[in-house]
């Protein structure tokens, strides 16, 4: 039973078995030596049932492995772990019955505005009563155990209160701001759900007005111990709410920073930005749990869109809040630290706005996936660089080796502010690849943004027949290749299943172009051919050993869907595999393997669609020029491709196209104008999908014949794929 199975099975997380693998609990029956899949027996479950138990009363795993060994051997030792534990679970107990006595003690206290137990009491019931002598400024002077502490100097260790907290004002009428008001003889206190009627009494000592607040912190509910805030008069003018709050310039305009895009993981909060913190500490206790920061200053917190209020630009945060009586302008900068990259963001609520408080520090990773990928793509680019001048020589030199890093990367993730392109035109720039971490020249010749977007139509007419209803809807699709970022907003809707070939691969989270890249052009939302179909993916790792390994994933793939389609309605089945790999011929075990799986399929109304297959009808083609996709006469040959077997194809179009990048939700990469088979299946695938929806019992075989009797002749001699004439064939 495979290990996705076995969780199932254990109504478990597959994570939790790998955990259980590693410190010993519940070993796998076997694991496969070829893709280090792990299998078990059903019966291990009674195992995990016993582990489950265990936990449940409170047993830690280190205790459960002792007992699941000296179990069966009624050892003293085991004994005594039972033993302990019931100790254990009796002082607990003890515990609980005194928490419950003090609070049926607390609970029974009135609650009135002179109580000084005054907790979550109502305060929209306090009437306000004047006292001329409170009105004014107080500057805190700090938090003390008890008032004789403050007169005798023994001031609280690791207090907020007079080192951030500065002050606090009474303003006339007990008019409330921020977190606080006031009426004669209390301080009201309420932040969100916690509210207090704080008693104070004011006395005169050596000339200077004191205020003695009986307080009742956070530390008073956890504990039940009150402390005493100290505030000393500055003035006692009459102040209003525009003259106590601190508005930061927020008047600035947009300025594009593709650095902070993408997803942010907290990590930290900080009183400054030279405090020592340890990122592998938990961030459940942090307010902020995440960021993630979208094209044109958008921005969401915690999952939460927060254009309504605020927005960014490059170096700030920009907040209108409170109804215009919080704006302020939040710092933020990237900081490296034992070479990882971290986003300070400064923070400034209402202590800041209001409570005279210094700036205080959110402090974000990327997200791990994303992050790892960005850092991985990095790299890669840094491996070559680009020459000081381009011209079409150095572009053909670049492009000139279909599969090496220049070839594909292109300008990605490049510096491009100090390279000339005077002698380079817009069909030459638009062959290599840009994404967005490639920095370009203030007033940049070319409008990169403009051809990125151009780009992501489909071309052929696709898009009419998409507003014809002619969208793949109803049709399964399923996609074989390496791990993608499946949030991306591509696949918005579009992804039924997503699964991962061998699910306890160390690896899975290290995405690949290769694949989101394909999936989009079947059927991404913006970029792809049949926008409505339904995608299942099926990711394997990025490592194997050799040819051996890399298709048994697919055959296992292939086995999923397998098992899938037998177990699903019609509406349900899948109808196209899309493969964008080709098997090498000398390997005639795995190709006579592969031949199996496509009769057996096709047998059932699936199609498998490969590089060996799909060439025995078509071929791939880039672009003359990038403005209109839908014109038959752009598409063309490129170089490699200049040979009388690849004129007779039908041409797919692969080159000049904008696909998803896995770098974050909203980021995208315009890929080159270069010809490739892994582009143009997943096209094709996408074309055929659109004719399923016309015809649904229509053979591969036949769209093939339909696919060539529609074909159209550019003014080059060249045959291209024409969609529009296949879906009116069809409906005729």
């Amino acid at each position: 039973m495979r290990i996705g199975d076995f969780a199932k099975l254990c109504k478990t997380q597959i994570s939790v078995l790998r955990h259980y693998d590693k410190i010993g609990l519940i070993r796998p029956d076997y694991i496969d030596k070829f893709t280090d899949y792990r299998y078990y027996n059903p019966e291990q479950a009674k195992d995990f049932e016993k582990i489950a138990k265990f936990k449940k009363l409170g047993f830690t795993l280190k205790d459960v492995k002792k007992i699941l060994t000296l179990l069966d051997k009624h050892s003293k030792e085991a004994e005594k772990i039972f033993e302990n534990k019931i100790k254990e679970l009796e002082l607990l107990i003890s515990q609980i019955k005194q928490e419950k006595s003090n609070l049926s003690n607390l609970n029974k206290e009135s609650i009135n505005m002179n109580n000084t137990k005054n907790i979550n009491a109502n305060i929209e019931d306090i009437k306000f009563e004047d006292d001329p002598e409170a009105v004014g400024k107080w500057v805190i002077i700090g938090e003390y155990d008890t008032k004789e502490d403050f007169l005798s100097g023994i001031n609280r260790k690791d207090n907020m209160y007079g080192k951030e907290l500065k002050e606090i004002y009474f303003l006339p009428n007990g008019r409330r701001y921020w977190i606080y008001g006031w009426t004669k003889g209390l301080i009201i206190f309420k932040n969100g759900d916690y509210t207090a009627a704080n008693p104070y009494t004011i006395e005169e000592i050596n000339g200077e007005k004191y205020m003695f607040v009986e307080w009742k912190s956070y530390e008073y509910i956890q504990e039940g111990k009150e402390t005493v805030l100290v505030l000393k008069q500055s003035d006692n003018k009459k102040y209003t709410l525009d003259e106590i709050s601190r508005t930061d310039d927020i008047d600035k305009p947009f300025a594009d920073d593709k650095k902070i895009l993408g997803k942010w993981k907290a990590v930290a909060f900080l009183h400054n930005k030279e405090e020592y913190f340890n990122p592998n500490d938990s961030n459940d206790r942090l307010f902020y749990k995440n960021m993630e920061f979208k094209e044109n200053g958008k921005f969401t917190r915690n999952g939460v869109d927060t254009s309504l209020w605020a927005t960014w630009t490059k170096g700030y945060l920009l907040t209108n809040a409170g109804n215009g009586t919080e704006q302020t302008s939040e710092k933020y900068e990237f900081k490296t630290i034992d070479g990882k990259e971290y986003l300070f963001i400064e923070w400034k609520t209402g202590d800041y706005v209001w409570g005279g408080w210094d700036p205080t520090y959110n402090v974000f990773v990327r997200d791990d996936k994303t992050n790892e990928y960005i850092e991985t793509l990095q790299g890669i680019c840094s491996r070559y660089e680009l020459p000081a001048k381009l011209n079409s020589d150095i572009i053909n030199e670049f492009v000139s080796e279909p599969g090496s890093l220049k070839s594909i990367w292109g300008l990605c993730c490049k510096d491009l502010s100090n390279v000339d392109f005077s002698e380079v035109n817009e069909n030459e720039f638009i062959r290599l690849a840009f994404n967005h971490y490639t920095k370009f020249p203030e007033n940049f010749k070319f409008d990169y943004m403009k051809i990125m977007e151009y780009a992501k139509d489909p071309g052929l007419g696709i898009r009419n027949l998409h507003k014809q209803g002619i969208d793949g809807k109803g049709i399964n699709v399923a996609v074989i290749d390496k791990p993608i970022l499946d949030t991306h907003k591509e696949f918005t809707g579009r992804i039924k299943e997503y699964v991962f070939i061998n699910p306890d691969n160390e690896h899975n989270d290290e995405m690949h172009f290769h694949g989101i890249t394909c999936a989009s052009f079947l059927c991404g939302n913006t970029c792809g051919v049949a926008n409505r179909t339904n995608l299942y993916y099926y990711a394997y790792p990025d490592r194997f050993e050799d040819d051996g390994m890399y298709w048994n994933y697919h055959f296992k793939a292939l086995d999923m869907i397998k098992e899938h389609n037998e177990k699903s309605n019609a509406k349900d089945k899948i109808k196209i595999v899309s493969i964008s790999a080709g098997f090498p011929r000398s390997r005639t075990d795995l190709t006579e393997k592969m031949d199996g799986y496509v009769r057996e399929f096709k047998n059932t109304g699936c199609y498998i669609i490969f590089s060996n297959i799909f060439g025995e009808t078509f071929t791939c083609s880039s672009k003359t020029y990038i403005e209109n996709a839908n014109d038959f006469d752009a598409y063309k040959l490129d170089m490699w491709q200049e040979n009388e077997w690849c004129k007779q194809k039908i041409l797919i179009p692969s080159g000049g196209k904008t696909s998803p990048c896995n770098s974050g939700d909203e980021n995208f990469m315009y890929n080159g104008n270069q010809s490739c088979f892994s582009w143009a299946i997943p096209y094709m695938c996408g074309v055929f999908a659109l004719a399923l929806q016309v015809k649904t019992d229509l053979s591969y075989e036949d769209f093939c014949v339909l696919a060539k009797e529609t074909t159209y002749k550019n003014n080059v001699g060249l045959f291209v794929i024409n969609p529009r004439e296949i879906i009116n064939r069809l409906s005729k």
